[in-house]
């Protein structure tokens, strides 16, 4: 309450913010996360509609208990037998590592998850995913989604708070799966597979989130307090 004012990285968290604080309603804004450099510039300069997709979903994230990757494994053991190719891989590391193999065996597919562990280099893993995956119990803004979507690779996520009900375009970019609905999981990981995207008409999705339009935002921000 001290303060002169309160960015959001999203419009639900700022829903959020005001339910708990409706006084503030006046002094808070949305400023989205920005893109990295790094895939911005890998985008721009690569023809991304000449990569040829290999078979398999992408998670990206800490193994705990806020990104609820045992919601994706369920998720794919419930379409693996449809898409007798298909695999499942997670790029991260965290404590629940052995939890989410045993998961996976007890479901039957470990032998078609690939557990990468922590990449210093993620822009291949979003290039040939078919799709990347979010089962988040919430999240503050989804950088994932944006950098996916951005890299010619739809997205499939729940619909948690907060951020990829903002980020997503049914049918452009990827898919909304109602949250923590597995049969829904299971039904949009199918839309998400059997479904042509345009990578130009994705791209134009996440040109709001590229670094210049971010600073801008708060180039006008700061200067309104001169």
């Amino acid at each position: 309450h001290k303060a002169d004012h309160i960015v959001n990285q999203c419009c639900s968290m700022q829903d959020d913010f005001i339910k708990i604080n409706p006084k503030l309603r006046k002094n808070t804004s949305v400023i989205f996360n920005p893109l990295s450099n790094k895939i911005i510039n890998y985008a721009e300069n690569h023809d991304l509609s000449k990569i040829k997709k290999n078979d398999y979903l992408l998670c990206v994230g800490s193994l705990k208990k806020a990104k609820a990757f045992n919601y994706a494994i369920e998720g794919f053991a419930r379409i693996a037998k449809h898409f007798p190719k298909l695999r499942l891989k997670i790029v991260g590391e965290g404590k629940l590592e052995k939890q989410l193999k045993k998961i996976a065996m007890d479901l039957g597919i470990e032998s078609r998850v690939d557990f990468e562990g922590f990449q210093k280099d993620i822009i291949p893993f979003y290039l040939y995913a078919r799709a990347t995956v979010l089962t988040s119990v919430y999240e503050g803004f989804p950088n994932v989604l944006i950098e996916s979507i951005l890299l010619g690779t739809p997205v499939v996520s729940f619909d948690c708070p907060s951020g990829p009900s903002e980020i997503i375009e049914k049918g452009v970019n990827g898919f909304l799966v109602e949250y923590q609905n597995i049969e829904d999981l299971k039904n949009q990981l199918y839309s998400v597979l059997l479904t042509k995207f345009y990578i130009k008409k994705m791209n134009k999705t996440v040109k709001k989130y590229y670094p210049k339009q971010i600073i801008q935002k708060y180039d006008r921000l700061l200067k309104s307090f001169q």
